[in-house]
């Protein structure tokens, strides 16, 4: 049975101890400038790289993931939003999330997945 199970800490400090694979949202403009996005590219340059090597500003990414992986942990890029600028309330794209989310079970179903809770 799959559990969810909520852990309060810090996910990028704790990834490797805690997870298999990590996810974190991502605007498709490959920015990585803010939240947990820019702990993860201060901490794993390659997952950056990854989001650099794809096509910037392109809204046909949103719903899928660029990744990189070494012997420890797997970090997702989800893009999971177009715009990032201004304050103009919820960027998030809800269906790209669940596209995101479908992805994610079918590529590591079974592996410990970790995903801020916000």
């Amino acid at each position: 049975m799959k559990t969810i199970k909520y852990i309060k800490g810090d996910l990028v400090r704790d990834a490797e101890k805690d997870f298999d694979v990590i996810g974190h949202g991502c605007n498709c403009w490959c920015t990585m400038g803010a939240g947990i996005a820019l702990g993860v590219k201060r901490k794993w340059r390659r997952a950056y790289d990854a989001d650099t090597a794809t096509a910037y500003g392109d809204a046909d990414k949103l719903g899928t993931y660029s990744s990189w992986n070494n012997n420890d942990i797997t970090i997702l890029n989800l893009y999971t939003q177009w715009n990032y600028k201004g304050n103009s309330g919820i960027r998030a794209d809800y269906a790209a999330i669940r596209d995101c989310m479908a992805l994610i079970k079918e590529d590591f179903s079974g592996k410990k997945i970790g995903l801020p809770l916000v």
